[in-house]
């Protein structure tokens, strides 16, 4: 592309979008869009030391959000290897993103921050916020950037590392917010929480390194805070309610998790998740989590036994239910013998009518509470 400059990273990655949007609509495959990132690897690693400014950085961007839009999961007889060959890609185009960033440092002074942005009229695209960070401030300040803060106490397990370091781009953070276009759409929705999380969701991946390498800090007693863009409502299936929570990305398991990061707070007016997390550095989204509504159930059973002796009448009625009841009633033959035949019909009537209604309403109730 001849000598680095703004212009000639633009007009490359122009021509390589463009070259990439036409594949996809012909079916470009997986193995093309490799070779695409290549391509965009090296044009890239020509910035050298110089770096790319905003304006190249937002350029080659575009060209990363092209190829990651062809990775999505196709139909296939061999879904695991379909599913491998789209991790490969992903894993590309994350190393790309680091590279791009590393770039765009180059240009950054320290204690400074930048901004890349790639995103189209509909909302979709990426962002990269980075910031440059001198170890002895990151040590007793922490470290913030934007909507992220790591506590001094996070930092303090890297102490050692953090003060023996010797470099100019010292301790540096890269934020790269995916919108609308989940990088791991392509997980298998039957793992972890993959399922709750949309392939037109928005996913934050932090990168802390020092001195160009990526770290990463588990502290759970000095959670990292971090914000996420609220998720899109969905309607739950019946018998469950939707409950906002924050998930972290398991790369070695390849799926969402809610191990090591909470919810701490919701901002309706900006539609944002405050998230604690234990881990410093990785994926984040916000999701709807399905929770199982509680249930009540009400039973009842009603009995009722009409007989007639030699001697007498007899009428049991046994309620079970929340107030138990058992009564048995016998009358003396004495008391009906004088009575009418037509009374006895009566009676007969009124008591296996009686019976008979309550034998119908002795059905179990189930209520199902829904909130």
């Amino acid at each position: 592309i001849g000598e680095p400059s703004t212009e000639s990273f633009q007009k490359l990655s122009s021509v390589l979008s463009g070259v990439v949007d036409s594949g996809q609509r012909a079916g470009l495959g997986k193995d093309v869009l490799a070779k695409a990132g290549d391509v965009l690897g090296s044009c890239i690693d020509s910035a050298g030391s110089g770096g790319v400014d905003a304006a190249a950085g937002g350029a080659l961007l575009g060209s990363i959000n092209s190829i990651g839009s062809g990775n999505t999961l196709e139909e296939s007889n061999d879904p695991e290897a379909a599913r491998q060959e789209a991790a490969a890609l992903q894993e590309q185009l994350s190393a790309l993103v680091k590279q791009l960033g590393d770039a765009a440092l180059a240009q950054v002074p320290m204690g400074g921050s930048q901004e890349l942005s790639s995103v189209d009229a509909s909302g979709k695209g990426s962002r990269i916020g980075l910031a440059k960070r001198d170890q002895a401030t990151a040590l007793a300040s922490g470290v913030s950037a934007g909507s992220l803060r790591i506590p001094p106490a996070a930092l303090a397990g890297r102490s050692r590392r953090l003060t023996e370091a010797s470099c100019d781009s010292g301790l540096s953070l890269q934020q790269t917010n995916w919108l609308a276009s989940n990088p791991y759409s392509w997980a298998d929705s039957n793992l972890g929480m993959n399922s709750l999380v949309a392939a037109d969701a928005d996913v934050l991946v932090i990168q802390v390194s020092l001195c160009g390498n990526t770290i990463s800090m588990d502290t759970p007693d000095s959670p990292t805070n971090l914000t996420l863009n609220l998720p899109a409502a969905s309607v739950p299936p019946a018998g469950y309610s939707a409950e906002l929570a924050c998930a972290i990305w398991n790369g070695s398991g390849n799926a969402w998790s809610l191990s090591g990061i909470v919810l701490a707070d919701i901002d309706p007016q900006s539609s944002t998740l405050k998230c604690s997390a234990s881990i410093a550095g990785g994926a984040y989204t916000g999701i709807y989590n399905l929770v199982p509504l509680p249930t009540s159930t009400t039973t009842f059973t009603s009995t009722t036994t009409i007989s007639r002796t030699a001697t007498s009448w007899t009428s049991t009625t046994t309620t079970l239910g929340p107030n138990e009841t058992t009564e048995t009633t016998t009358t003396p033959e004495s008391s009906i013998i004088n009575e009418s035949s037509e009374s006895d019909d009566t009676l007969y009537y009124i008591l296996g009518g009686v019976g008979g209604a309550l034998l119908l309403c002795g059905v179990g109730v189930g209520i199902l509470y829904m909130r």
